[in-house]
């Protein structure tokens, strides 16, 4: 058992697609004016903190991030890139356009291969699978790149 050297790519690729179905995301309490108040509207607004929570539980991140500006300035800070799509690998962080689906803000997830993609979706306030692309409803606008040495 000592002599085992941890996958953490395959580690982390697989808490990404376990991830599918989980609501543990869906609240952000924080403390405004000594006043408590939970930010991501249950669920509504918790794509960033999915992908930041997995991210920082792989120490790929510093900390967990509320927005998707925060997210990407965090990633980039710690060593993440941004590549090209047509170089895109399982594990890679899409940032989708801003659009108006219940909210209009951009949105962050999981490149899982395969034109596939894990993120939490607004509506049912659960992280999903589904198309990377949202079958062409949604363009992804930044594709962010870690590059794992084992």
């Amino acid at each position: 058992m000592n002599n085992l050297n941890i996958n953490k790519k395959k580690n982390y690729l697989s808490m990404i697609n376990n991830a599918v179905g989980s609501e543990m995301f869906r609240e952000l309490w924080v403390n405004d004016n000594q006043q408590e108040k939970e930010i991501l509207n249950r669920g509504e607004l918790s794509c960033a903190v999915f992908v930041t929570g997995v991210l920082k539980l792989h120490n790929l991140i510093d900390e967990q991030k509320a927005t998707v500006k925060a997210a990407i300035e965090a990633m980039l800070k710690y060593g993440w890139h941004e590549v090209d799509l047509v170089d895109i690998q399982a594990g890679d962080v899409l940032v989708w356009e801003r659009k108006q689906i219940g909210y209009k803000h951009p949105h962050i997830g999981f490149y899982v291969g395969d034109k596939k993609a894990i993120s939490n979706n607004w509506k049912l306030k659960k992280v999903v699978r589904h198309g990377w692309d949202y079958g062409g409803r949604r363009k992804i606008v930044k594709v962010l790149h870690w590059d794992f040495t084992d």
